[in-house]
């Protein structure tokens, strides 16, 4: 499951390294706050390189993230993270957020339906319905 969000940089929290089996790890975690009418905070995991990437990066800054849905069970709960694989710099981007963008249509009208133009003339109907 590939998903993707778009959301201005709240915080970077400190980068936590290990050692498993399979040799050193990286993890870093950010807080993206969703650009939408009602915003959402959202902490998002970045592993290995992508940690590294986000450290360029500075509070305010608009991303995209494509990233996947993982859940695990841990003594009967169930966890999820938030796992980027792709971080790229939202288009129009900047350093500085105007929180006046919202990423969706919310502020464009209504589509007219009765509009007689959007409707095939009726020699042109192709019509096989019985009723």
């Amino acid at each position: 499951m590939a998903l993707e969000i778009i959301g201005k940089l709240i915080q970077l929290n400190p980068e936590v390294k290990g050692t498993s089996a399979r040799g050193d790890w990286k993890k870093r975690e950010m807080i993206i706050e969703t650009i939408e009418q009602y915003p959402k905070k959202v902490c998002v995991s970045c592993f290995g390189e992508r940690a590294d990437q986000i450290a360029n990066y500075q509070p305010g800054t608009e991303l995209r993230i494509a990233f996947n849905l993982e859940s695990r069970e841990f003594n009967s709960r169930w966890y999820t993270d938030v796992r980027a694989w792709r971080i790229d710099l939202s288009t129009g981007a900047s350093s500085s957020y105007s929180g006046n963008s919202t990423g969706s249509n919310y502020n464009q009208p209504a589509p007219s339906y009765n509009d007689a133009s959007s409707m095939p003339p009726p020699s042109q109907a192709n019509d096989d319905l019985p009723f």
